[in-house]
């Protein structure tokens, strides 16, 4: 460590970009450090270390309120050593930066010493700053910039997982590893709010959720999300949402945002238009499209601030990404999570009817689609008879897959009654019937021996397409396949058959049906 200046803080500071490391500690202070754009308050022995080429200025409300001191200097490391020589290089980071944590007054006590120490002699201010670096570098919960919003996301993840039990801002801002009123900024900067309003909205929220589900008593809502006196948690739900919880159903539901496509269909089957939502491209061009995650595992991309702008109701999603849209927005609205895999179309489709009190709308959709499938199956059945067997596979970037009875099944399995190969027949009856079981992976081979009436093949390429089509043509086992020599052997569009949605599946009925009456290809 080299010291290469040190001062009194200027109580003007003007905004500068510093070429060195940069130490600040203040004594006393009425005003605010803004650090590369980032405006903090200060506080008395509040120590700052900035690394090379950061930008900082200090704006005070009483210019005499602000003392502390300044210290540059360079770090350096070892590069090579030899018998002759020794050679350092100079280095531009730093295992701490921003808020120092821990040891603040022994650095404030450390950097007074330096500034003063211009008399003494030069081991006096060596041993100083010796010392100085030792206590930067024991830093257990030290904080870099960049790091600032994995610690506001941590602390997020924390509250939505463990809002029930009691939160405190210091204990929040431990966890984060800085100072209260630095990371109360920090998160109020992120997320619009305090932590502990985004936390009081999160609870209330969930308790939404909670009153929406079913008949749920007042003081079991309250416990459940975190509040032990049921008089306060009704108290705090009036102040936020100008109604009271014993009031409060379904009908204040005028406005949902979907977070799942298939979700978003089943909306616009029973009349509701979303404000917004996961789409697929013949939805309503009404309804604006968010980027959303399709599994837990993929990235949150969602804006927060649109979810702000628009003030859902109700926020509809997967269970699979629930926690993701618990921790980000749970805060602005109930979010509301319907099991993917333990129900089949007509399950999630009664779930957000009730949910939203469509039922009349639900049952009027029911009557339609079930004359719709009687008049096709009735059709299909004229044409080609009964007791015909089908296979649909799937060929994309994640190989060769054999559907059953959901999703890319459903149609032709249990709309049209098309027996499914015995080997993915026995995985179908292991679940209640569309549930739990989508697909099994497998491979050409067992496409090869296959020996159904039917081949349905969905691609999600022009690429996959051509390839199978080439491999129809090439390979002998393919092309003696009973239903290529027959001509029963078709393609879908990959884009078209993954929504397994009450109007999706509509759409692919008609589609299926014009191959099966026209023999179209």
């Amino acid at each position: 460590m080299e010291i290469l200046k040190t001062c009194f803080l200027s109580r003007k500071q003007t905004q500068q970009a510093v070429p060195s490391f940069c130490l600040l500690s203040i004594e006393k202070s009425s005003g605010s450090l803004i650090i590369n754009g980032i405006k903090q308050a200060l506080r008395k022995k509040a120590v700052f270390l900035l690394h090379p080429g950061t930008s900082f200025s200090i704006e005070a409300v009483n210019e005499d309120e602000i003392d502390g001191y300044m210290l540059l200097f360079d770090l350096y490391e070892e590069q090579s050593r030899t018998a002759e020589k020794l050679v350092y290089k100079k280095v531009r980071t730093f295992s701490v930066e921003g808020l120092v944590s821990y040891h603040c007054s022994a650095i404030c006590r450390l950097l007074s010493s330096i500034y003063h120490a211009d008399t003494d002699p030069p081991y006096v201010k060596q041993g100083a700053a010796a010392e100085l670096l030792h206590w930067l570098s024991d830093q257990p919960s030290s904080l870099r910039l960049e790091d600032n919003e994995e610690r506001i996301h941590q602390t997020l993840g924390y509250m939505s997982t463990c809002f029930t039990e009691p939160i405190t801002l210091t204990g929040l801002a431990e966890m984060a590893g800085m100072n209260p009123a630095y990371y109360s900024h920090l998160f109020k900067q992120k997320m619009n709010k305090t932590p502990m309003e985004w936390l009081t909205h999160l609870r209330l929220n969930t308790a939404k959720e909670l009153l929406l589900a079913g008949d749920i008593k007042i003081k079991e809502a309250a416990r459940r999300t975190g509040y032990q006196d049921e008089h306060y948690f009704s108290r705090r739900f009036k102040q936020t949402f100008g109604i009271s919880p014993s009031h409060y159903n379904r009908r204040h539901i005028k406005k949902v945002v979907s977070l799942s496509y298939p979700y978003t269909d089943h909306l616009l089957a029973l009349g509701v238009t979303p404000a917004a939502g996961q789409l697929q491209e013949s939805f309503d061009g009404r309804i604006k499209e968010l980027t959303l995650p399709y599994h837990a595992s993929e990235p949150w991309d969602i804006q927060r601030q649109f979810f702000l702008e628009q003030k859902p109701d109700l926020i509809l999603c997967k269970n699979n990404v629930a926690g993701m849209a618990k921790e980000h927005i749970g805060d602005i609205a109930p979010v509301v999570s319907i099991d993917w895999t333990s129900m089949d179309v007509y399950n999630h489709a009664d779930t957000i009817a009730r949910l939203l009190g469509k039922e009349e709308a639900l049952s009027a959709w029911h009557t339609a689609h079930n004359e719709k499938v009687r008049k096709a199956r009735d059709a299909v059945e004229n044409q080609i008879g009964t007791g015909r067997s089908a296979a649909v596979w799937s060929v994309t970037n994640k190989g060769v897959r054999l559907y059953g009875a959901r999703n890319m099944g459903h149609v032709f399995y249990r709309l049209l009654g098309f027996r499914a190969p015995e080997y993915i027949r026995e995985k179908i009856e292991e679940h209640p019937m569309g549930t739990m079981f989508t697909w099994m992976p497998a491979s050409l081979e067992q496409m090869k021996r296959d020996r159904s009436d039917f081949m349905w093949i969905v691609t999600d390429s022009e690429h996959h397409r051509r390839m199978m089509e080439h491999e129809i043509k090439t390979d002998p086992l393919l092309s003696a396949h009973p239903a290529v020599q027959n001509g029963r052997c078709f393609f879908l569009d990959w884009q078209k058959w993954i929504v397994y949605a009450p109007l999706g599946i509509e759409k692919q009925l008609e589609e299926a049906l014009l191959f099966l009456l026209s023999g179209g290809s």
